[in-house]
């Protein structure tokens, strides 16, 4: 079910709605097609074996993991998910998201990362936390928009297929006054 639209920058319109087991094939394909650019994501290899997948969504869903897939006419443009800590970091959730190709640049990874600034609030979480790759420009910008401040960068932390190499960036975003 819909729980928010969304009108992008081109006028096209995006509606969320929370992450079932019957997406799980298209936004996998969605994924798919972001890890095969090889250039976003810390996956090499596409995602092949759906049993593992459903498994991971109900042990997930179990846990308090909030992914909300997003489409546009129809098709899934991106999803974005929130992942608790647990015990000493129970306070600290992680925010992960993915846009497709054909659909950056449009707002759609600004408005659903107000979106879940918003979620981690109301479910009172203290910090949220992410982590970027620094040649991922465009979503580092998107990050730092929305309020979040770089934390950490790990050198050369990340490889990839073609043999270079990129920092990855930690931001954090404090969701409650000290």
């Amino acid at each position: 079910m819909v729980y928010k639209t969304l009108e992008l920058r081109d006028k096209r319109v995006a509606r969320l709605k929370w992450l079932t087991e019957e997406d799980l094939p298209e936004v996998v394909e969605a994924l798919n097609s972001v890890i095969r650019e090889g250039k976003y994501l810390f996956l090499n290899d596409e995602i092949t074996d759906m049993e593992e997948e459903r498994r991971w969504f109900e042990h997930s869903a179990k846990s308090g993991m909030l992914y909300v897939v997003a489409r546009v006419e129809g098709k899934v443009a991106g999803g974005a998910s929130l992942h608790p800590k647990t015990d000493k970091r129970a306070h600290v959730a992680e925010f992960g998201i993915f846009i497709c190709d054909g659909y950056r640049n449009s707002g759609l990874g600004t408005a659903i990362t107000k979106e879940f600034i918003e979620i981690a609030k109301e479910r009172q979480f203290e910090i949220l936390q992410l982590s970027v790759f620094a040649s991922n420009t465009r979503a580092l910008n998107v990050y730092k928009k929305c309020g979040f401040k770089e934390i950490g960068r790990l050198s050369r932390d990340i490889k990839f297929l073609d043999g270079e190499y990129a920092d990855r960036i930690i931001l954090e975003l404090p969701l409650k006054d000290s």
